[in-house]
């Protein structure tokens, strides 16, 4: 078991091509013993976003403060507080604070990651859905 405090590990930034005004904090990953689960804080600084990208693992997201967008494909959704999001595998999306000034976007961020097609074959699931039900007792639990 690992516990921690998000305020004793420093934000760095986000080091992703076509991110602008990001900062991470790494609080949860392989290196404390998680093999299949990330977890992690986004800041979003005024006028900055992630990359526009896709990957093969499914992530959720919930909005600790301020107030921005989610991009899905060519369609918006509006963040603020309490807002939380579950991005499926190969959906593009992308975090954006239209802001010019003010409270940033943080996001708390859990993926979970490393289960391969032949894991998931060789105990009856299908690799899209495996994740789903495999990253539902990790992530959800958390109450923020």
């Amino acid at each position: 078991m690992k516990t921690g405090r998000e305020t004793e590990i420093e934000a760095l930034p986000a080091e992703v091509d076509d991110a602008e005004k990001v900062r991470m904090k790494v609080l949860i990953s392989k290196k404390d013993g998680a093999p299949t689960a990330v977890m992690r804080v986004f800041d979003v600084g005024p006028g900055g976003h992630t990359p526009f990208h896709t990957h093969d693992w499914e992530h959720m997201v919930y909005v600790l403060e301020g107030k921005g967008v989610v991009k899905e494909g060519e369609k918006e959704h509006p963040l603020e507080q309490g807002t939380y999001v579950l991005v499926d595998p190969g959906e593009e999306h992308q975090f954006i604070n239209r802001g010019s000034g003010g409270a940033e976007i943080h996001l708390r961020r859990a993926a979970v990651r490393g289960m391969s097609r032949r894991h998931c074959r060789s105990r009856g699931m299908r690799a899209h859905g495996a994740h789903r039900r495999r990253g539902t007792g990790v992530v959800v639990q958390f109450e923020l």
